[in-house]
């Protein structure tokens, strides 16, 4: 707890999701709910209960201490949720394809909230998304590791050279399920 959000990169197919979930299974065997945001109801989250409304969410994951995954209809609705997350008590949260709610600059308000000011209150943060660049600023300042799995984009490729220093053409040439983590100090 408290040490950042784990956040996950690949190209499409790369393993992500899966990885993000055997995490949040891992994770959550500490009996803590787990809130899982799915955007477009992939496989992976099939044996998770799924919610239809914000409040029937928050009902589940904290009101009955139970493991949830939701489908925000859109950006409004997902920054109602984060909303609720950080009025709530400790839960693992995973945010699937991060890149619906957010794209460079544009970061929800709940969510960068909730990333930068109540993530202690969490005991882990888990994302994933297509694109190291959809993060943008504001989250990779709150990112604790990056497990980044095969990307191809150059411009991917290029920040993630600068920034975590992993070589584009090991990065590019990565099989499936396989990934490198960067911890970023705290």
């Amino acid at each position: 707890m408290g040490e950042g959000i784990t956040f996950i990169l690949g190209c499409p197919g790369s393993g992500k999701t899966t990885l993000a979930y055997q995490l949040l299974k891992a994770r959550a065997s500490d009996g803590r709910p787990a809130l899982v945001i799915d955007p477009q109801r992939v496989a992976q989250f099939v044996s998770v209960p799924h919610a239809e409304t914000v409040r029937a969410a928050v009902e589940a994951v904290w009101g009955r201490g139970e493991h949830v995954a939701y489908t925000p209809v859109d950006v409004e609705d997902f920054d109602k949720l984060m909303s609720a997350c950080r009025a709530g008590k400790n839960v693992h949260v995973l945010i699937d394809e991060a890149r619906f709610f957010m794209s460079g600059r544009t970061v929800p308000p709940g969510f960068s909230l909730l990333s930068r000011v109540y993530r202690h209150a969490f005991s882990d943060v888990i994302a994933t998304s297509q694109s190291y660049q959809d993060a943008g600023r504001p989250v990779k300042a709150v990112v604790g590791e990056w497990r980044v799995g095969r990307m191809t984009a150059p411009g991917d490729l290029d920040a993630l050279r600068a920034d975590l220093a992993l070589d584009p053409a090991e990065i590019a040439a990565l099989p499936q399920y396989e990934f490198r983590t960067v911890k970023v100090g705290f």
